[in-house]
């Protein structure tokens, strides 16, 4: 999302000349998401491309794909995937977490990725005293992804706006779908287009960790519901939100550009 925002300085007001004029020449556009399309618009004004057509981001179900479980989960287990930057949203969920704690729900939280928050983050663990229930994966090769997103009954990505940074789709949610995982995320940016709120997943507002735990403790205690939504996740991904799907609607789109 933050190839649309604005930046502060002489090289964000460059970024933003040199984008406008690309654009503005553009027979078209393909935003990732509704809200990437409005932040267009909104900078472009009458210098909008004449057609400007959403073109979500896609997931390899050949890639991603659920895995037969190797064990049974003592406890719920809940993952997020991202870098460890402020606008990530993890000390939300941190604070979520210590509020489920003390209600006497049991789960365990992996988090998986590295960034320059990383040591920040692992201080508030010890802080909330979440340092049995909290796990720090690190770096997550590849060829590892799949593996890791099969090992979590649910996943969590609570991103928010912070500066520039915005979250403009949210892939990591569809490789979690196309895996056969429902999802609480937040409202912020385009995740709302990677997550339809009670059909794959949950939306709340962002910068909420009372409504967080009430969300992630909802699907904990209510299995039925969680793999309802996860089944409807994964057929998403794997059907309109496939890379196969999204090229050929691609190609569509392109072709109608030229008539």
């Amino acid at each position: 999302g933050a190839e649309i925002m604005e930046k502060k300085g002489p090289l964000g007001w460059i970024k933003k000349q040199l984008r406008r004029r690309v654009l503005a020449a553009a027979a078209g556009a393909f935003p990732v998401s509704r809200f990437t399309a409005s932040r267009l618009r909104e900078d472009l004004g009458a210098k909008t491309p004449p057609k400007v057509s959403v073109l979500s981001n896609g997931v390899n179900p050949e890639r991603f794909f659920p895995l037969s479980p190797q064990a049974e989960r003592k406890v719920p287990v809940v993952l997020s995937v991202c870098r460890l930057v402020e606008h990530k949203g993890i000390d939300t969920a941190l604070r979520a977490f210590a509020l489920l704690k003390e209600q006497g729900i049991a789960f365990e939280y992996h988090i998986a990725g590295t960034g320059p928050h990383a040591s920040a983050l692992i201080t508030l663990t010890e802080e909330l005293g979440l340092g049995e229930q909290v796990k720090f994966l690190g770096n997550v090769a590849d060829d590892a992804l799949n593996s890791v997103y099969n090992s979590c009954d649910l996943f969590l990505l609570l991103s928010r706006q912070s500066g520039s940074n915005i979250e403009g789709f949210g892939l990591v949610f569809l490789e979690a779908a196309a895996c056969g995982k429902t999802a609480v995320g937040s409202t912020s940016g385009g995740i709302s287009d990677a997550v339809i709120d009670g059909e794959t997943g949950l939306l709340i507002p962002a910068n909420q960790p009372e409504i967080a735990a009430a969300a992630i403790r909802r699907l904990i205690e209510d299995p039925a519901l969680r793999e309802r939504l996860a089944r409807q996740a994964q057929g998403r991904a794997q059907g309109e939100m496939s890379w196969v799907t999204v090229a050929s609607r691609l190609k569509r789109e392109m072709g109608l550009y030229h008539e």
